[in-house]
């Protein structure tokens, strides 16, 4: 008897606890947002910015993609150890710096010391801070940017910069934590969320999402989408929110053939339309 009853206050508590979380969350039902990607009918974003000439995740590549004609750059952030966004992949510095160590333990002065590396080959630029990228970018491009952290203060810090440079219409924050971006959608919900590695097969957990709490976006490597999840998301009214990446030239065939608009491409993949 003691365990039946125990069974069911658990039950209740459960149950008003979820009443309580969707409740606060804006129920279920579609969700709108405020990124000018809605109203693009058909966007590329060059991926780590087009490292095509310049290093991946630099100002310069950056500059070239809006020369190219992007419509928008996907990007790398990282934190240094003084609390400075940086424009960079890999947790570890060996690759595209040249030295040892993670990015995270490094401090902005020590990063801009060496040049960035392309393909092992050393070029004249230098890591960027977000700062300066937003500042360059100014109201040309959209940006996704794949945040490569995911802590509650951070997120903080991210989206005042992002506040500061006016930037939260044509910005994308893309994270695979759902802390983070749930955290983002409660407490900056002027800011548009990606919610990365939403594949084929978990289109069921989008619904344990409250309305107010729900990425904004959807994104995924291209041989994570199927046909049942193109049609998922076209009987959800949900393919313009979806964004994939990782294509060779087959995959973005494929991609624009099932009805997806918005692609990360990679260089040497031609595009369609741009």
């Amino acid at each position: 008897m003691i365990r039946s009853n125990t069974f069911r206050i658990a039950a209740v508590i459960a149950i008003c606890l979820l009443v309580l979380v969707f409740g606060i969350g804006g129920g279920f039902g579609p969700k709108a947002n405020h990124s000018r990607l809605n109203i693009v009918p058909l966007a590329h974003f060059a991926h780590r910015g087009s490292d095509a000439v310049f290093p991946e995740n630099s100002l310069e590549g950056i500059a070239h993609s809006i020369a190219l004609g992007y419509t928008g750059v996907e990007l790398d952030i990282h934190e240094t150890k003084d609390h400075v966004f940086v424009l960079f992949h890999d947790d570890t510095c060996k690759r595209l710096l040249g030295m040892d160590g993670l990015v995270k333990d490094k401090d902005l002065r020590t990063l801009e010391g060496p040049v960035l590396l392309r393909h092992s080959i050393p070029s004249g630029c230098h890591i960027p801070t977000l700062d300066a990228a937003l500042s360059r970018i100014g109201d040309t491009l959209l940006i996704y940017l794949d945040a490569k952290f995911s802590g509650l203060d951070q997120a903080d810090s991210l989206a005042k910069l992002i506040a500061r440079h006016h930037a939260e219409e044509i910005t994308l924050v893309a994270s695979s934590s759902i802390t983070f971006l749930t955290y983002l959608e409660f407490h900056h919900p002027e800011l548009n969320t990606v919610l990365e590695g939403f594949d084929q097969g978990e289109e069921w957990t989008y619904w344990f999402f409250p309305k107010s709490f729900r990425p904004d976006f959807l994104s995924s490597f291209d041989d994570e989408v199927n046909d049942e999840h193109i049609g998922w998301l076209r009987e959800h009214d949900l393919l313009a929110n979806k964004l994939v990446y990782g294509m060779d030239s087959a995959g973005y065939v494929r991609m624009r053939t099932v009805g997806i608009t918005r692609l990360i491409v990679d260089e040497g993949v031609p595009v369609i339309g741009r």
